[in-house]
């Protein structure tokens, strides 16, 4: 996670967390031409499950949706993570943070506002 200090921020008396690069979470997979790969920040997925993103592209009303270009489908899954983090009526099992709160013992409602990035990829083979 990246984030900007206060200029007053006393970095010798405090302790911040920060993971290097190397603590990232890697995976490997086989891929074909045409599939398309979404990389998002904790915005995006403490908002929306895996599941409901596939479920835009496999709508039948929206099936059209996967031939789009990687701008729009990235502007397209953010709006939507917008509104529901900022949704203090969406319901709690339709996002994901909510559950790992509960399972915290913290209760918490509705969207979980936060940064939301989101970078979709098309795979094309080189030949």
């Amino acid at each position: 996670m990246l984030s900007v200090l206060p200029r007053d921020w006393n970095v010798e008396k405090s302790t911040i967390i920060c993971d290097e690069p190397s603590s990232a979470e890697t995976l490997s997979m086989t891929v074909r031409d045409g599939d398309i790969i979404i990389a998002g920040t904790d915005g995006l997925w403490a908002n929306v499950y895996p599941h409901e993103i596939e479920s835009w592209f496999n709508n039948e009303e929206e099936y059209a949706l996967s031939r789009k270009s990687v701008s729009y489908l990235s502007r397209f899954i953010c709006e939507r993570a917008i509104r529901k983090s900022s949704d203090p009526f969406v319901d709690d099992d339709q996002i994901p943070f909510v559950g790992e709160a509960q399972r915290f013992g913290v209760y918490w409602s509705g969207g979980q506002v936060d940064d939301i990035t989101v970078l979709v990829s098309r795979v094309r083979s080189s030949s």
